[in-house]
């Protein structure tokens, strides 16, 4: 496992701190009823994957913060995460 500081903190920035600062600066502006969708990953509840450690890590926080917003806000709006494990994605 050879990551740097810098690279630790940029996972977690662009997977857990986006989804807040996102979360953060639309709910101000979102309709009663209204529903964000955070993109999460299976790979947030895989521990035994080598080589992914730190990348679930920061699903596994942005999916734990997701629910504690999801709470705090839920009398105006619906917060959810969806990842493989909970969606089906049509690609074709």
């Amino acid at each position: 496992m050879d990551l740097t500081p810098k690279e630790v903190q940029q996972a977690f920035a662009i997977n857990t701190f986006s989804t807040l600062f996102a979360v953060q600066a639309v709910v101000p502006f979102m309709p009663k009823g209204g529903r964000i969708v955070n993109i999460g990953s299976i790979v947030s509840r895989m521990s035994n994957m080598p080589g992914v450690s730190i990348y679930g890590a920061s699903k596994a926080a942005q999916e734990f913060l997701t629910g504690a917003l999801a709470t705090e806000v839920s009398l105006t709006l619906e917060i959810v995460a969806a990842n493989r494990s909970n969606a089906e994605a049509d690609v074709s």
